[in-house]
């Protein structure tokens, strides 16, 4: 069976900096699953996504999708196995809703030809399922940051690849929106597609990942299933004594529910 995405012994060492972004990490990605990239801010989880998607040239390692060297691919190519949703979006002006999103299509159109039905009803679902059908034709600039984040989301769903990479996807969203976004990208899973999610929320970590990978200081800390690397001995050396985790903290279904406690300090 071909592993959707393999990345392999990675290194990215940026110029000047006192540390590399990356060192020697490992992750499959495999069909069928959601799986939750976590890790203190500047643990390496958005370069991480970057190099995936092709963005970044690693200094060392290699990055396999469907079984091909990323390295070997044309852009085109690599637009139609992995989709990126990154961290915000810049404002657009005069660009609607449906236009930014139909940009989603571009791997999947020959230069020069206009958007097929395909394309067109690839762009009305990734609307409808994000709950943005209604804004279609207004300007980027004029919906809320919750919205636009919605929109990149829908610009990936509608590129309708094997592997989706999501940086932050639940950023700005109310807690409402956050649980249907991830109830989407788990819905993606369940179709067997590939989906690595970056997020800071241990909790919708723990609800919605089959697997878990902490990122610390560039290397792979712990990876596991969120029971496995979701609990106060894993997290604590990286994220400090002040969380909890326990089974008097699950969550109906089991899943562990991680609490920050406030320390007082001695004045």
């Amino acid at each position: 069976m071909v592993i959707p995405l393999v990345l392999r012994n990675l290194c990215v060492r940026p110029r000047g900096a006192p540390k590399p972004a990356l060192e020697g990490v490992d992750l499959d990605a495999m069909a069928g699953e959601l799986h939750a990239l976590v890790g203190p801010n500047g643990a390496g989880k958005t370069t991480l996504l970057r190099v995936a998607a092709g963005l970044v040239t690693p200094d060392a390692g290699a990055v396999e999708v469907l079984g091909a060297l990323l390295a070997g691919l044309s852009v085109r190519e690599r637009a139609r196995r992995v989709a990126l949703v990154p961290q915000g979006l810049p404002v657009i002006p005069d660009r609607s809703v449906w236009d930014f999103v139909d940009g989603g299509r571009y791997a999947w159109t020959s230069r020069g030809q206009r958007g097929s039905d395909g394309d067109s009803n690839a762009v009305h679902e990734a609307l409808r399922a994000t709950a943005l059908l209604a804004l279609r034709d207004r300007p980027l600039d004029t919906i809320s940051g919750g919205e636009r984040q919605r929109a990149l989301v829908a610009r990936a769903l509608a590129q309708d690849t094997p592997v989706l990479l999501c940086d932050e996807p639940t950023a700005s969203l109310d807690p409402d929106q956050q649980i249907a976004v991830l109830e989407l990208l788990a819905a993606r899973a369940r179709d067997g597609r590939a989906v690595v999610v970056v997020t800071h929320d241990l909790n919708l970590a723990a609800q919605f990942a089959h697997k878990v990978t902490l990122l610390a200081d560039g290397k792979v800390a712990a990876c596991g299933s969120p029971r496995e690397v979701l609990c106060e001995a894993v997290l604590a050396p990286v994220f400090g004594d002040h969380l909890r985790v326990g089974a008097l903290l699950a969550d109906e279904r089991g899943a562990p529910v991680v609490v920050v406690r406030r320390e007082e300090r001695s004045r």
